[in-house]
């Protein structure tokens, strides 16, 4: 009632102390900090398992499973979901809010570490790390045909990559999934026997001639250029055309 009557008797003051309080309240959300991803310590940590080969079925049951077993034993976890794909499975644990992210992911690797000789040889050794929001991918890709995994896999490697790098603002860009192309070589025992070799006389140089290397530098009057020898293997014939030092001399090939 009281400030009714004043309203009434003066109303410019009423008027001023309104202007007064929207000026206040322009000028205090002007200054009001504002960030598009804030920096978030959320009680998330993340599990990688990259198996080369292996099904999502397989990735499931050989990799995944063993983990989530071991993971149920650590205290304070609250949720756990898991996504297998072809060759790589990603585990989220999410652990109650009163739970500090780098003390948990230190237990989730101690548990891990405890079961590695039970998880199968050519896994990847797992990656753990805090779940980030804004290092989460702002686009996802996916590519299907009726076309083999590996092409796939080369088709984003070789192709999509190369032109999304190049577009400015991208940052990272990961390939997850598909299958990477394979070259498998089949020795002849009977004829690395007779050229006295045997296959730890093969593996070395084929492992020593597939190799990409830096051979120094060149330095220009305006600029400096890395020079690279080139010496990865591209196809099935550079495998076969490669020459094998034989123990008595001379050169063979694979």
């Amino acid at each position: 009632m009281y400030l009714t009557k004043i309203s009434i008797r003066k109303p410019l003051m009423m008027v001023m102390v309104v202007v007064a309080l929207l000026l206040f309240g322009i000028v205090a959300y002007t200054r009001l900090p504002i960030d598009l991803m804030p920096e978030m310590d959320l009680p998330y940590v993340t599990v990688q398992a990259i198996y080369p080969g292996a099904g999502p079925e397989e990735m499931e049951t050989s990799v995944v499973k063993p983990i989530e077993d071991q993971m149920t034993t650590i205290s304070g976890l609250k949720n756990m979901t898991s996504y297998c794909f072809e060759s790589v499975a990603f585990i989220l644990l999410e652990f109650n809010i009163d739970i500090d992210a780098d003390l948990a992911a230190i237990d989730v690797k101690d548990k891990i570490d405890a079961i590695l000789f039970d998880l199968p040889d050519d896994l990847q050794k797992p990656v753990i790390g805090k779940f980030d929001p804004s290092a989460e991918p702002i686009v996802d890709l996916a590519l299907s045909g009726p076309i083999a995994p590996e092409k796939l896999r080369q088709i984003g490697e070789k192709d999509i990559k190369d032109r999304l790098v190049k577009i400015s603002g991208v940052g990272t860009i990961n390939i997850v999934g598909g299958r990477e192309r394979e070259i498998h070589v089949n020795l002849h025992r009977e004829k690395l026997e007779a050229h006295g070799l045997s296959i730890f006389n093969v593996f070395p140089v084929i492992a020593a001639q597939s190799a990409n290397f830096p051979a120094g530098h060149i330095t220009g009057m305006f600029k400096e250029q890395t020079v690279r020898v080139q010496g990865e293997f591209e196809s099935v014939d550079d495998i076969r055309n490669l020459q094998i030092p034989a123990m008595a001399g001379g050169r063979d090939p694979v």
